[in-house]
């Protein structure tokens, strides 16, 4: 991992969202899914292999991730976890992400960070991530309706405080 501007560049893919804990949501030329999610060290050991056996991970919260709708790929994730929160540039054509650690003293809870972010700053965001040719096309309306009803699963998912059964 080195450092970049804003974060973290990490030169490997992140971990896909789990289908059975993800709600999708298209707004053409996107596909926005909620999740929620657990992170452990089972899950990471799973994913990347052994890693130091002095980091211990156990966290959850809410995923937000935003994907080109015709690609599948991911290019920006928002990780709105209770202990870690983070969110991630991800390069899908490129083999790396930058990983974007959240300080909630200056800018507050990170799920309201990141749901205003997803209404408002999508498009400059997948500028960072390389996909200006989907920012290009985003339908501000459709991208503002979607992001209505993602805000109210989000809020709902993150109210409830129930881990999933299923892990990441």
């Amino acid at each position: 991992m080195s450092a970049t501007s804003v974060g973290y560049r990490v030169r490997r893919r992140p971990i896909p969202p789990v289908e059975a804990n993800t709600t999708w949501f298209d707004a053409e030329p996107l596909r926005i899914g909620v999740e929620s999610r657990h992170l452990d060290d089972e899950v990471l050991r799973r994913a990347y292999g052994n890693g130091p056996s002095d980091v211990h991970v156990d966290d959850w919260g809410i995923s937000i991730h935003v994907c080109g709708s015709v690609s599948g790929s991911e290019y920006l994730r928002f990780d709105c976890f209770e202990d870690e929160p983070h969110y991630h540039y991800i390069h899908p054509t490129d083999d790396f992400q930058v990983w974007v650690p959240f300080d909630e003293g200056p800018n507050g809870p990170m799920l309201d960070w990141a749901l205003d972010c997803l209404a408002n700053r999508t498009q400059e965001m997948l500028r960072c991530s390389g996909g200006s040719y989907l920012a290009d096309f985003v339908d501000l309306t459709r991208l503002g309706e979607t992001c209505a009803a993602v805000a109210r699963l989000a809020r709902s998912l993150n109210n409830a405080k129930v881990r999933p059964e299923v892990a990441a």
